[in-house]
């Protein structure tokens, strides 16, 4: 089990880090596209978003598990690789990141996009001089809220996860198993410390964040 530690340590920082980025950019464009729409469809479309993290991480698991047992793409098979991980990862936790990004977007005027769009910036102008700026805070602490919860995930990496991708939460709970009690608790301390110093850079970016949008 300790020769999987190698492997587990990039793993997991490798998946929570793609994971962390792609739930981050995809909550920051659907939170732009939820406040156009009207207001109940958008909550019908963000509870739709919510779902899979509502349900119990074996259960999600298990469902991604019927999905890529049989790929639903010709010639591309997933299962016992890191991608199907990435890809549970991102659906499962795609709700931490839009509720940051939402509220950021809902509290931002709308008067700065109509005035730049009025003096002729387009999307990608406005988005990179002016509402980014605004964002990037909200836009961090939405990426590093995904990797907190990726990072240390078990229930999804315990289903998923193959001899080739390990995660450090899932070989924290195989060294308890298999009897490494102390291996299982020193490693289980690195992961705190890891996650408690994310946590108060976390507090810090969202406190940058009311300061910048209020």
């Amino acid at each position: 089990e300790l020769d999987a530690f190698g492997r587990a340590l990039p793993n997991s920082l490798i998946l929570a880090g793609l994971a962390s980025l792609i739930a981050a950019v995809t909550a920051l464009i659907l939170g732009y596209w939820l406040g156009k729409l009207r207001p109940r469809l958008a909550l019908g479309i963000q509870l739709l978003l919510e779902l899979p993290y509502a349900l119990p991480g074996l259960v999600f698991g298990l469902a991604r598990i019927l999905v890529w047992l049989r790929s639903p793409l010709p010639g591309v098979n997933l299962y016992g690789t890191v991608y199907v991980l990435l890809f549970a990862y991102i659906g499962h936790y795609l709700a931490f990141a839009l509720q940051p990004l939402q509220a950021a977007w809902g509290q931002l005027d709308s008067s700065l996009e109509e005035a730049a769009a009025l003096d002729g910036a387009g999307v990608l102008q406005r988005f990179t001089y002016i509402l980014g700026p605004l964002l990037a805070p909200a836009l961090s602490v939405a990426g590093l809220l995904v990797f907190l919860n990726a990072f240390s995930e078990l229930s999804l990496s315990a289903l998923l996860a193959s001899s080739n991708s390990e995660t450090l939460g899932w070989l924290v709970f195989n060294l308890e198993q298999a009897g490494y009690s102390n291996e299982a608790a020193a490693l289980s301390i690195i992961l705190l410390t890891v996650l408690a110093l994310l946590t108060l850079v976390v507090a810090g970016l969202r406190a940058v964040a009311k300061r910048r949008l209020s």
